[in-house]
C-alpha cells in the first residue's frame, strides 16, 4: 500500500512510524502511507534516523522520541 500525504504549508505534520521485526508501517496525520511487509534489512537490525527537507524548503523537527516495545 502507498498513498500521497496530504500536507500544507506552514503546518506542523505528525510522522509515525511502527517497526516490528521485518514489518514496518509508516503514518503521515495518521494516515497510513506505506505498510511494508518484508523490510529491507530485517530483523535484529540497528541504525540511525534521518530527517531532512527538499532544497530551498525550510524545516523545524521537535519532540521526536523512539519508544521500544515491551
Amino acid at each position: 500500500m502507498k498513498k500521497a500525504a496530504d500536507i500544507g504549508m506552514n503546518e506542523w505534520i505528525r510522522l509515525r512510524y511502527v517497526i516490528h521485526d521485518d514489518h514496518g508501517q509508516f503514518f503521515v496525520n495518521d494516515t497510513m502511507l506505506f505498510d511494508i511487509e518484508h523490510m529491507f534489512h530485517g530483523t535484529g537490525e540497528a541504525g540511525g534516523i534521518g530527517l531532512f527537507t527538499d532544497i530551498g524548503s525550510e524545516a523545524f523537527f521537535k519532540d521526536l522520541e523512539i519508544i521500544p516495545e515491551d
